[in-house]
């Protein structure tokens, strides 16, 4: 493949160009980018939240029961992990001088929405052929096993407020910008579309396993996400935008959480 002289201007319409040469990102710099931003993240924010039990003089038992059954604290705890991956992220696009377009922070569109859809339309029978495929195939997996999400203990109205925002609004921003946007744009500059989607899928899917949870690893998980993925990686070559993707993946969690929360 040839390479592209400029890196792509985040218009809309027509595929991210691969093989960006000026763009500053390298598929390197994006995966240990992205994997670093994750972890980092996390463990900010959990030392973070840990400062008021740690004002409290509150002992590890204390503060485990503290996180573990307050949603506000939950609440607090997914804010500030998503606002410090996109912070870092935004802070690793100026560091390589790289526009904000360029991984597909462009303003919102009409057709947002009516792509948004689209791909819903598409990514949930492909995940409902996939998860009944895998039980005919894999029936050793425990398709039963619930995802460990937090907020075991929201039930009232301001509770179930925040859970939404933890859940619906606040992961599909940080995530797309975090993986469809530095991780796939920076592997897009060298690779062609499908094996991009492919190993962006892999490593979105890897981090729904719950690895370090104590629980099986959650493979269900893992299916849908990666499915869920491969069509976000196709919004985002398509529209070089990153907000179709944004609100197909708060359409996907919003449905979660009705199941979930709606139900009780």
């Amino acid at each position: 493949m040839d390479a592209v002289p400029q890196a792509p201007t985040g218009q809309r319409g027509g595929p991210v160009a691969p093989r960006l040469r000026g763009s500053g990102l390298t598929p390197a710099l994006a995966v240990v980018g992205t994997i670093a931003i994750f972890f980092i993240s996390q463990l900010a924010a959990t030392l973070i939240i840990l400062i008021y039990p740690a004002l409290k003089h509150w002992s590890s038992a204390q503060s485990q029961a503290w996180l573990t059954n307050s949603t506000v604290a939950q609440f607090l705890l997914v804010l500030m992990l998503e606002a410090l991956a996109v912070y870092m992220v935004l802070q690793l696009l100026k560091w390589r001088h790289v526009p904000a377009k360029v991984i597909g922070l462009v303003r919102p569109k009409l057709m947002d929405l009516p792509y948004a859809l689209a791909g819903f339309a598409v990514y949930f029978p492909a995940f409902i052929g996939v998860y009944s495929l895998a039980q005919l195939l894999l029936p050793n997996i425990n398709y039963d096993q619930k995802q460990q999400l937090g907020f075991d203990n929201a039930t009232a109205p301001h509770q179930l407020i925040l859970v939404f925002i933890s859940l619906v609004i606040l992961p599909p921003i940080a995530e797309e910008i975090m993986v469809r946007g530095l991780l796939f744009t920076g592997l897009r500059t060298r690779l062609k579309w499908l094996p991009t989607a492919v190993i962006t899928s892999i490593l979105f899917a890897a981090a729904h396993l719950e690895f370090g949870s104590g629980a099986p690893l959650l493979w269900t998980a893992a299916m849908d996400t990666f499915i869920l993925s491969l069509v976000l990686c196709y919004l985002r070559e398509h529209t070089r935008s990153l907000i179709p993707g944004m609100l197909l993946h708060a359409l996907k969690n919003g449905v979660a959480f009705v199941v979930l929360y709606g139900m009780r």
